[in-house]
């Protein structure tokens, strides 16, 4: 095995001297944080596909098809929708106000004090997403360094993930992503091609609801999970990149495209591996591992550690530029990258808690999406055709927040932890920003 762990050294190390040599092209604030604004099209599709499919959809999604079954396909399928809605109604809007974070596009809009509150919501909660990345990749590694304590190998390969993104910032970041989508698509092609010919992957039956996860469970997934592709702050940074309102729609409307096939075939592949090699551990190594032996196993292997990168580097710039832009006030790529290490050190701490990966991530959500979507996604469609009002604007968010933290925490005997409450909260919140945070037509006396 000796050999397989240095496949794994020469991987990191091409990460890291990647990073190393894009710094030439870090010019200015906008290069290191937006890329420089000149993304194509086809870079920004793919730094998309490759952002979202994370620990969430290889590790979570694959693991819990052995309880849930084909249900799983609806925490990347919901993505799908958000995206499509985001690419038909939002994506072009966001792209020409030339802003560089959603907390500073909430605050051209409604005012400053929502965009530091929302700052404040998306800088704590995306820790979260970070830490369910760096957990994932110490959990992949653990497959290959069985006699090393798995919290060293969380701590080692989140350092090497803050080390590259530091260094190369989103220009390393958007450079990456194609190479890391096409190891992706192996990682899923490979068991997938490889479990068809057994009919043993057919006996669980096609079906997306079933008494595991019922027309609930769809609703909080549909309203937390999408609601984060809808308006996200590391979705939103790859239109942020993009040349032009066109370009950043275009990429957006094909990325949700894509993801529908990539989606079903992910959780074919949880449903595979739960039905040819159950038990514990990583689901796709296991299948790959006794159909194509360790060099199959290195191979999705690098796949999976690129998807939990590329949503790892995202998330880790996009909440420490907003940390350092929105938060405390500067412009400064020096302030990003303190707050890069800061972030990491806390996620670092985060990923060391037992707490399975797609309830940590539907955790973040729950705090997030209720706070924050419903008054963006108004305020962004009556964006210079109606009269914003800050001060209701406000009380939505506050609304929003209050549910989703009741669905984590419960309140005494009234009631108790539980994902609809952030539902509710979200709808609490839409309900007064369109009650209350809307005026009259602009123009109009």
């Amino acid at each position: 095995m000796t050999w397989v762990k240095m496949f794994f050294v020469l991987y990191w190390a091409g990460f890291l001297w990647l990073a190393w040599a894009k710094r030439k092209k870090l010019h200015s604030y906008e290069d290191y944080v937006v890329a420089g604004r000149r993304q194509t099209a086809l870079l920004v599709w793919f730094s998309l596909l490759a952002t979202a499919i994370g620990a969430s959809a290889l590790l979570g999604m694959t693991n819990a098809a052995a309880y849930m079954g084909w249900p799983v396909f609806w925490w990347v399928g919901v993505g799908a929708v958000g995206l499509g809605l985001q690419s038909w109604l939002l994506t072009h809007r966001v792209r020409e106000m030339e802003v560089t974070t959603l907390p500073q596009l909430g605050e051209k809009l409604v005012g400053k004090p929502a965009g530091v509150f929302m700052a404040c919501v998306v800088a704590i909660s995306w820790i979260g997403i970070v830490a369910a990345q760096f957990k994932a990749m110490g959990t992949v590694m653990n497959v290959f360094w069985p006699e090393v304590d798995g919290r060293i190998l969380i701590a080692g390969s989140a350092l090497v993930m803050i080390v590259y993104t530091l260094v190369g910032g989103q220009v390393s970041v958007m450079a990456t992503d194609r190479w890391q989508f096409i190891l992706i698509l192996l990682a899923v092609g490979l068991p997938l091609l490889l479990g068809l010919g057994d009919r043993r992957s057919y006996q669980v039956g096609f079906s997306l609801l079933n008494d595991r996860f019922t027309i609930k469970d769809l609703v909080i997934y549909f309203v937390l999970t999408g609601g984060a592709y809808f308006i996200g702050p590391d979705m939103f940074s790859r239109a942020f990149c993009a040349r032009d309102g066109k370009t950043a729609r275009k990429a957006v409307a094909l990325a949700a495209v894509g993801l529908v096939p990539l989606a079903l075939a992910i959780a074919w592949v949880g449903v595979m591996a739960a039905s040819l090699t159950p038990g514990e551990g990583v689901a796709l190594l296991r299948l790959v591992g006794e159909k194509a032996g360790v060099i199959g196993q290195v191979v999705v292997a690098f796949g999976i550690l690129s998807a939990l990168i590329s949503s790892a580097d995202t998330t880790l710039l996009s909440s420490a530029t907003i940390w350092n832009q929105d938060i405390f006030g500067r412009k400064s790529v020096i302030g990003i990258k303190v707050a890069i290490i800061g972030i990491g050190i806390l996620a670092i701490g985060l990923a060391l808690l037992n707490t399975p990966l797609l309830q940590m991530l539907l955790n973040v959500y729950s705090l997030y999406v209720p706070a924050a979507v419903p008054v963006m996604a108004v305020a962004i469609l009556v964006s210079g055709k109606r009269e914003i009002r800050p001060l209701w604007m406000m009380v939505a968010m506050v609304i929003g927040a209050g549910g989703g933290i009741l669905s984590l925490t419960g309140l005494g005997p009234w009631f108790k932890p539980d994902k609809i409450l952030a539902v509710y909260g979200f709808l609490g919140a839409l309900g007064v920003a369109l009650g209350g945070g809307v005026g009259k037509k602009l123009g109009m006396r």
